[in-house]
């Protein structure tokens, strides 16, 4: 995307400075962070709460007997999310919330040269992915990366960690996505990227993936989709992704995370068609408390959690809410 338009202005430039990954988990990632194993507190909900591990997972039945064999499900996870590349920035002030202070931040980024790559972190789909094969899952990414630096660093870094990378577009001039991560002195941040200023997916008009992707997913124990994948794949894309996955019995995992505001606007187009397919025909939901109400209308917990199971068509079997500092709990079907 080319921001030479943007209208930056010296005085709304502001000093930067490249940090590396250790320095920022040491304030930004160590804020809140929980799992489903660090909670310390349960709520009910009028469904069934319970603690989890990764192979208990709900198979995808539809219903019905799925006759797949068990050794498939046991086989590769599938992540399909942005494969993005963050990049750490130290900033004396954050930008302000307006458009125009985060424009002239993006553009100053953008125009200086790469940091080193101390100050680079993969992010999207790729941080379950690691964890993943870290826990001996064999994980499998479907995403894009660019011929550029970034793209580099990312194919690397996956293979080292062993997780495969299947790259579902060969766009010579589809870049690499990358965040912008930046960081003040007492450990705020802020996320700033071309998708601040753009509602088209990074390859807009794919309507479908290739075959041997939609393969990959057939075959696999699992499908992870995050929302944040609307940045990367075109609505039109990721719903017949989703209907693949059903046909085959492939259990669909669905993190909502903050695209889901602009999914309901319906962006980009026909994203609140591809938000409402996922809020339904997912096996499992994962979604803050703040979300939660976002897509149901209800800030209490306990409706949020019966909206999304009781729905009209919902194959929803597990809604797993996340609640900071607390963990998450799990509503169920099964009363």
């Amino acid at each position: 995307m080319n921001l030479a338009g943007l209208g930056a202005t010296a005085a709304e430039l502001r000093p930067v400075r490249f940090c590396t990954s250790s320095r920022l988990h040491a304030g930004v990632g160590g804020r809140g962070a929980a799992t489903c194993g660090q909670t310390s507190r349960r709520r009910h909900l009028g469904h069934r709460v319970l603690s989890v591990s990764a192979t208990q997972a709900p198979a995808s039945t539809n219903g019905k007997s799925t006759g797949v064999d068990d050794e498939r499900r046991k086989g590769s996870v599938v992540a399909l999310n942005n494969l993005c590349v963050d990049i750490m920035v130290e900033m004396d002030v954050l930008p302000g919330a307006g458009a125009a202070a985060k424009r002239a931040t993006l553009l100053q980024l953008q125009g200086s040269p790469p940091p080193d790559t101390s100050a680079w972190e993969v992010g999207g789909a790729s941080n379950f992915a690691i964890a993943a094969a870290r826990l001996g899952v064999d994980c499998t990414c479907l995403g894009h990366l660019g011929r550029d630096s970034y793209g580099d660093f990312m194919r690397e870094t996956m293979a080292a960690e062993g997780v495969h990378v299947q790259e579902l577009s060969t766009r010579p001039t589809a870049e690499t996505l990358v965040c912008w991560v930046l960081v003040d002195p007492q450990h705020q941040h802020s996320f700033c990227s071309r998708f601040d200023f753009t509602s088209e997916p990074l390859l807009y008009g794919m309507a479908a993936i290739p075959p041997a992707a939609s393969a990959t997913i057939h075959a696999a124990a699992a499908l992870v989709v995050n929302g944040f994948v609307f940045d990367e794949l075109d609505p039109t894309a990721v719903m017949q992704i989703v209907h693949d996955a059903r046909a085959a019995h492939t259990p669909v995992f669905f993190d909502v995370g903050p695209r889901g505001k602009p999914l309901m606007a319906d962006v980009p187009k026909q994203g609140a068609e591809a938000l409402k397919l996922l809020l339904t025909h997912s096996d499992v939901l994962l979604l803050t408390e703040e979300e939660a109400a976002m897509v149901t209308g209800h800030s209490d917990p306990r409706k949020a959690a019966d909206s999304l199971l009781t729905a009209p068509g919902s194959l929803v079997r597990w809604v797993v809410l996340k609640v900071g500092k607390d963990g998450c709990f799990v509503a169920t079907r099964d009363g």
